[in-house]
């Protein structure tokens, strides 16, 4: 008989199961409601981070802050003292077991996507500005020199710490420090008696349990066409990563044309795949992070095809026509007052 986890008291029922159940309902409940609301901001990562928790003291605030301070420090690749500016700048070879689980997660994202993820494109960021934000067009010329330089098949990390790459490749983190911060944040919330809790780290966001009143956490999706904060559609989660990825999120314009931040390594060029918007709905925050912008990159057809392959992700896309899909995972828990197709596997 599959017993539900408890939270706070464990009650011994011997009567049926829907007691039981009942019980462990009312005791989380009850548990959550004994606890406080705690709230801060964080700025980190280029981005504004926000955070709720429901705690017995506001402790738990005070290490999410500091957590997120040392996984910054950890992975920056412009703090001359991380882990990451070391490797790039060839002054080391050898990684904390998590910096290199963290690349090594970010090329399993690589390998499963084709190559649409990839934590090399720093080279290619660099040369259209949206690092320094020296925002510019590169030639044609320029643009196939530096693709020789990105390529996340040049990184070899072994299980003694060592990490192998071109003295040329450069590693930036960006595109799953995010996810990664906010898996790791829940971790500490459970580690510390945190059954309910929400973060929002700029585009990324990851809900721990349920709302102190039980219900689901509600997290809107942006309406990509509109800049006043329309939504698209909200998605009801407990203990998963809501993820959006966008070109409307950084961008510069030059001569009428837009170009936004999100790379397509295979051109050079920002991506022009006719998706608008992506939203991947995960149990991983990294998972999310990385699928997020290679599904944006991959485009609808390739989307579909690598949803129907998996089994461990949801998607929301909007195309640049205004259409917007949903896969039939989240048919029950996604609401909009735009009209919406659903994608089923079969």
């Amino acid at each position: 008989m599959k017993m539900k986890k408890l939270y706070a008291i464990v009650f011994i029922c011997i009567t049926a199961v829907v007691l039981l159940v009942g019980c462990s309902e009312k005791a989380e409940e009850n548990s959550n409601k004994e606890k406080n609301e705690y709230s801060t901001t964080v700025f980190a990562m280029d981005t504004v981070m926000d955070i709720k928790v429901y705690a017995s003291d506001e402790q738990v605030i005070h290490k999410a802050e500091d957590e997120i301070k040392r996984i910054e420090e950890l992975m920056s690749r412009t703090n001359e003292n991380s882990e990451i500016y070391k490797l790039n700048n060839n002054e080391t070879d050898k990684l904390s077991a998590e910096t290199r689980g963290i690349i090594r997660d970010a090329t399993e994202v690589s390998e499963r996507t084709g190559g649409a993820f990839d934590i090399t494109v720093t080279p290619i960021m660099d040369l259209w500005g949206f690092s320094d934000k020296n925002f510019r067009v590169p030639d044609d010329d320029e643009i196939k020199d530096t693709l020789e330089k990105v390529d996340y098949r040049k990184i070899i990390a072994d299980e003694s710490g060592n990490v192998k790459k071109d003295n040329d490749t450069r590693i930036d983190l960006g595109g799953i420090a995010k996810g990664h911060t906010s898996d790791m944040l829940m971790k500490l919330f459970r580690d510390n008696d945190v059954s309910s809790a929400i973060v929002s780290l700029g585009g990324n966001v990851q809900t721990l349990g349920k709302k102190n009143d039980g219900e689901l956490w509600k997290v809107a999706i942006q309406n990509p066409f509109d800049e006043n904060g329309d939504y698209m559609g909200i998605i009801s989660t407990s203990d998963e990563a809501v993820v959006t990825s966008g070109g409307y999120q950084r961008y510069f314009e030059e001569n009428g044309e837009i170009y936004h931040h999100i790379i397509d390594t295979k051109s050079g060029y920002p991506a022009k795949s006719g998706l608008s918007s992506v939203t991947v709905i995960c149990g991983s925050g990294e998972t999310a992070d990385g699928l997020s912008t290679a599904v944006f990159v991959m485009g609808f057809d390739d989307a579909v095809k690598l949803w129907k392959d998996s089994d461990d992700f949801e998607l929301v896309l909007v195309k640049d026509s205004g259409e917007v899909f949903i896969t039939e995972g989240i048919e029950e828990r996604f609401k909009s007052d735009h009209d919406y197709e659903i994608i089923r596997r079969n």
